[in-house]
């Protein structure tokens, strides 16, 4: 009995092509959401690192507003300020936002934070909470809302 389509010679490029493109679909999503999931982890560990490091204002440069702008930065104020523990606590991905299995589009975060003043020298504590967003067109994620308020939370 004569195989009818042989998997050898001018067939093998037609089939390799076909296997790409069956493994191509069902795995293009899984890289796109982790892709998505390892720049994440990367903003967060690059903003926390800037906090931690007294660069306030490069901190900054993550926040975005969907709507509206955020507050100035009293940089003068932040100078004295010297963040000692940024821990994060929680993380919540937004699964009703969830594009086609290309990864969350908002990630609500929990962070603990340890921070004394210049003239303080005393130590505060308090949890910061955090919403993230993903910018499609930048392909970058954003904090929405602003730096910690540590005047809020300690005594100066």
């Amino acid at each position: 009995m004569k195989n009818t389509f042989p998997l050898r010679g001018r067939n093998m490029p037609l089939l390799l092509l076909i296997f790409i493109f069956v493994v191509a679909g069902s795995g293009c999503a899984k890289i796109q959401a982790t892709k998505r999931a390892d720049k994440f982890k990367s903003t967060l560990d690059t903003y926390s690192a800037l906090l931690r490091w007294g660069k306030y204002k490069q901190a900054g440069t993550h926040i975005k507003m969907r709507e509206g702008e955020p507050k100035q930065l009293d940089l003068e104020y932040l100078k004295h300020i010297h963040v000692t523990r940024y821990d994060v606590v929680q993380q919540v991905a937004s699964v009703e936002n969830e594009e086609e299995g290309k990864g969350p589009t908002e990630i609500a975060v929990i962070a603990e934070i340890d921070y004394y003043h210049d003239d303080d020298l005393r130590v505060h504590s308090f949890e910061h909470q955090q919403l993230w967003w993903y910018d499609e067109e930048l392909e970058k994620w954003f904090l929405e809302g602003d730096l910690p308020d540590f005047q809020q939370h300690g005594s100066h």
